[in-house]
């Protein structure tokens, strides 16, 4: 199983801390921030991120993340055209079962043989 650093980011503090507490006992070492415009100059190797953490105004928008995101929507989404080319899934709220956790171990490992996609070395 890939072990990754993830971005966990989510205005919801309650969904912040589940999601960290579901990644860090899978053995992930977890950073949560509450919004996405926050800096984000740390190496990551991807990146939750859920929809109401993001601006919904073109002005506002942030820079495109560089790594790979697992997208957090109560609803399918594409109104996100320029996110869309980082999203590696889009898992529906609430999340039920190990969605989470199969969306992120399938990220982590997808690549290059030995390797995950993200440079990590699967364990």
């Amino acid at each position: 199983m890939a072990m990754g650093r993830i971005l966990v980011v989510a205005p919801s503090s309650a969904l912040r801390r589940s999601i960290a507490f579901a990644l860090e006992a899978e053995g992930h070492d977890v950073v949560v921030l509450p919004h996405w415009r926050e800096p984000m100059g740390a190496d990551f190797d991807l990146c939750v991120l859920d929809d109401k953490a993001l601006s919904k105004t073109r002005a506002e928008r942030p820079a495109l993340p560089v790594w790979p995101v697992i997208l957090l929507a109560e609803r399918a989404h594409n109104t996100l055209p320029w996110l869309s080319a980082r999203i590696v899934a889009v898992l529906e709220k609430p999340m039920l079962g190990d969605a989470l956790s199969s969306a992120v171990q399938l990220a982590l490992t997808l690549a290059l043989p030995g390797r995950g996609p993200l440079g990590i070395h699967p364990t």
